[in-house]
């Protein structure tokens, strides 16, 4: 099941990819912007690790445009300078750690659904975040990858600044790369400031 969603993840990112560019003359510009995400709780789907929570704040860099069937799609990078996670150690409701990281998201998409100044979006990304230490413990892995996808809304707000609210079905796992990969699935709520450079 998992490497079912990976492939069609990465079928999808090489398709955007894929697009063809926009124009430079129909008025795209470069966006720098400050992102959080916060997911409150985990569930058991992919991942098996329940009452988790997971933050991460971000710098995001919205580098291009590019033309998705009909629709105009943005990519962007991002640095992500703090992630947390707050878990239990026996992985439901028992006593809790901590797992402080850094990462990098190098593929994120946003399909904005409409041409007006306020308007919904999808947006799905790929990532990793490496932990200070093992995740859940030495048995797991310091490099774990992140997948999630969802739905937001962009508010236009004066000079050229924009504000993203959203949420998203966010997974953290190390792809089996340790000899423990409990995962980790939760609803994530993300809220990104946005401005044109």
């Amino acid at each position: 099941m998992k490497q079912l969603a990976a492939i069609l993840i990465y079928a999808f990112c090489f398709e955007a990819v894929q697009a063809r560019q926009v124009k430079p003359e129909q008025n795209f510009k470069p966006v720098l912007g400050l992102a959080t995400s916060y997911s409150p709780s985990s569930f058991r789907n992919w991942g098996t690790m329940e009452n988790t929570q997971l933050t991460l704040l971000k710098v995001q860099y919205m580098h291009t445009e590019v033309e998705v069937t009909s629709l105009k799609a943005h990519l962007s990078s991002d640095f992500i300078f703090t992630g947390w996670v707050y878990f239990p150690i026996d992985g439901q409701d028992g006593p809790k750690e901590n797992r402080f990281g850094i990462g990098f998201t190098p593929f994120r998409i946003d399909i904005p659904i409409g041409k007006k100044n306020h308007y919904p979006f999808l947006t799905s990304s790929a990532g990793l975040l490496f932990t200070d230490r093992p995740f859940p413990n030495e048995e797991g892995a310091r490099l774990n990858f992140l997948l999630d996808a969802g739905i937001g809304y962009a508010i236009q707000l004066k000079n050229n600044r924009h504000l993203q609210l959203g949420y998203k079905l966010h997974h953290l796992s190390n792809g089996n790369t340790g000899s423990l990969n409990p995962g980790i699935d939760s609803h994530m709520f993300f809220v990104n400031f946005l401005f044109e450079i």
